[in-house]
């Protein structure tokens, strides 16, 4: 337990924490993704709930927002304080330090800044890019020595990159060059911890390569074969997903993740992760394209600190009969399958002595229950189950002690929620907007020929980038010839597109996760009226938002968005003219969130519907 020091090592049965190898049920929290204050009692929360390590990945773009500007110490960046909060509450720490981190977060925890440094390709054989990953990583390592075991600190392994097996293929000689880099650059820095690298397929030296997904066990024959010395851990075990903007929640069966972890461990693994125990919420602009804000991830822990039952009672229950026979898991051999009954699906795993065992029992038939007899029980196992049993010398036959699709009456009656919530208002509706189009006193625009890539121009300090143009109205947008088309087409555009002519809002378009999309509007009649005179100009204003940086794409360094293609008005190509390029809205700088400085009134939703608001 934290708080003394200790030593660290590993061995083929698992990570060896003063000299004993330890079952390890872990749940990721990520400390951006919380407040401060709710960080002691989500890790209490994750000890009653069988949890004895927490994992975090470390966020680069958090902690160096610019080039060695760092803050490891001020409100959701402070480190330092997540760690003790770990070592106050007894609980083990895997600091996943990337710093390529993914994880549904902007940029995949990148700083924009990176992107600027001369000749940098991300993620590969690249000179500029691994000094920076080294010189961030070397100042992580700084910061958390106190938290080391030798200090009693709670942290028991680090993580150095992040899924790089299917980048590595994709960058071939150079991305095997980075692995090994990476492997050996984890090892300069001389630590009493073992490193890790997470979706790792080919070996590294240097490092545990660990496995993620919604099952794993499957992997396990390969990993042993592979890696015969080295313990199998799971560093991503997904209870839920994460959600899209426009997408239904997800929802993962709480029998199936149950039955998942309890067949990793009967074939050998010795090291699960929940990803995410505890999803949280992400604040101001930090998730990635398409992200919503809550990253609830149908945890164990809701997004509001509150423990989602069922789920968290049912996966307690076994997270505490894991340690409580942790002695016969790791103390033994992984041992070969016993066949239960004719079926190939039902099989046991017994570690332990013939008359001294903890065993499991799997039914991996998705359909049908399959009647076994093991040891003198007669037993019949539910489609798609582990059962868990135990004899001791004392028994005459072993005693079932829990069922993976089985929950209790207890669990069963158990509310998702141990609260209620307030139902809010939906009265308010945007067809009752007015929206406008208002130029920003005092801020600078660009002016060139053709529309110039966004996150050039905005640096991603903002999501918001106007692009507006006059144009001659063509003379087909006044024709009668059906064969015009009387749109505004924008090709290779993205994310989201709101269009303007004269000051009128034409419409909002947007593309789907981080793909490019071709956006067509219908040019308004009023505009096709004025077409009807020669030589008419109008303005067209155009707002493109991001929502969010790419967070797992190849060449992230060259990442773009905002208008890139070739723009057509009534089939006629304007894409090149005189455009001006403003980055932001008004109502990013107006402080209406803050109570003094605003009038706040009681929120009436017929007063509202009735009364038509201007929005900037």
């Amino acid at each position: 337990v934290p708080g003394d020091p200790y030593t660290v090592g590993q061995s083929p049965r698992g990570l060896v924490i003063d000299g004993q190898p330890r079952v390890l049920t872990t749940g990721a929290i990520h400390y951006p993704r919380s407040a401060p204050a709710m960080w002691d009692s989500l890790m209490k929360k994750a000890k009653l709930g069988g949890l004895n390590t927490i994992d975090t990945y470390v966020f680069w773009n958090m902690h160096e927002p610019s080039k060695g500007d760092y803050d490891f110490y001020t409100d959701r960046a402070n480190l330092p304080l997540f760690l003790q909060t770990a070592r106050e509450n007894g609980l083990f720490v895997v600091l996943r330090v990337g710093p390529y981190v993914c994880a549904e977060w902007n940029y995949g925890g990148f700083p924009q800044w990176l992107r600027h440094e001369p000749d940098i390709v991300f993620r590969t054989y690249s000179a500029p890019f691994m000094r920076e990953m080294r010189r961030f990583i070397a100042k992580v390592v700084d910061v958390t020595k106190p938290y080391m075991p030798e200090h009693g600190g709670p942290i028991i392994a680090m993580q150095i990159e992040n899924e790089y097996g299917d980048h590595q293929r994709d960058f071939g000689h150079n991305g095997d060059l980075f692995a090994d880099w990476c492997g050996q650059t984890a090892q300069q820095f001389n630590l009493s911890v073992p490193w890790i690298m997470c979706q790792q397929y080919y070996r590294v030296d240097g490092v545990i390569p660990t496995v993620n997904g919604f099952y794993c066990d499957q992997k396990l024959d390969k990993f042993r074969r592979d890696n015969p010395e080295l313990p199998a851990m799971w560093t991503e075990m997904w209870p839920g997903w994460f959600q899209r903007w426009g997408e239904a929640a997800p929802h993962r069966p709480i029998e199936d993740i149950a039955y998942a972890v309890a067949k990793w461990f009967a074939r050998g693994g010795t090291s699960v992760s929940y990803y995410m125990y505890h999803g949280g919420t992400n604040f101001g602009r930090t998730s990635g394209p398409f992200i919503m804000t809550s990253y609830d991830y149908d945890g164990f822990i809701d997004e509001y600190g509150l423990e989602n039952w069922p789920k968290y009672l049912h996966l307690q229950a076994l997270h505490r009969l894991l340690l409580e026979h942790e002695q016969f898991i790791t103390g033994n051999d992984v041992p070969k399958s016993i066949k239960l009954a004719d079926s190939d699906a039902a099989a046991a795993y017994v570690y332990g002595t013939d008359s001294d065992y903890f065993a499991f029992l799997i039914n991996s038939d998705s359909s049908n229950s399959i009647k076994i007899k093991f040891d003198g029980l007669k037993q019949q196992l539910p489609p798609w189950s582990v059962t868990l049993v135990r004899r001791s010398k004392q028994d005459k036959q072993p005693n079932v002690l829990y069922n993976t699709a089985q929950l209790s009456k207890l669990i069963k009656r158990a509310q998702r929620h141990p609260a209620r919530f307030e139902t809010i208002s939906s009265g308010l509706s945007t067809d009752n907007i007015r929206w406008q189009p208002l130029s920003q006193a005092g801020v600078p625009t660009i002016t060139a020929k053709r529309p110039v890539e966004q996150i050039s121009v905005t640096d991603d300090k903002t999501d918001y980038l106007w692009y507006r143009t006059n144009v001659s109205l063509p003379a087909e947008c006044g024709s009668l010839d059906a064969a015009h088309a009387k749109t505004l087409v924008l090709h290779d555009a993205g994310d989201v597109a709101t269009v303007y002519f004269n000051g009128e809002f034409v419409g909002m378009q947007h593309g789907q996760q981080d793909r490019l999309a071709t956006f067509t509007f219908a040019v308004p009649p009023s505009t096709l009226r004025l077409g009807k005179e020669n030589n008419t100009e109008v303005e067209i204003s155009i707002l493109s938002q991001t929502l969010g940086m790419a967070h797992n794409q190849r060449n992230m360094e060259s990442y773009s968005r905002g208008l890139l293609g070739a723009i057509t008005l009534c089939g006629r190509d304007i894409t090149k003219g005189k455009w001006e390029m403003q980055p932001g809205l008004e109502g990013e700088h107006l402080p209406a969130h803050l109570q003094d400085t605003h009038a706040w009134e009681r929120y009436d939703p017929e007063q509202q519907l009735a009364r038509p608001q201007q929005m900037r």
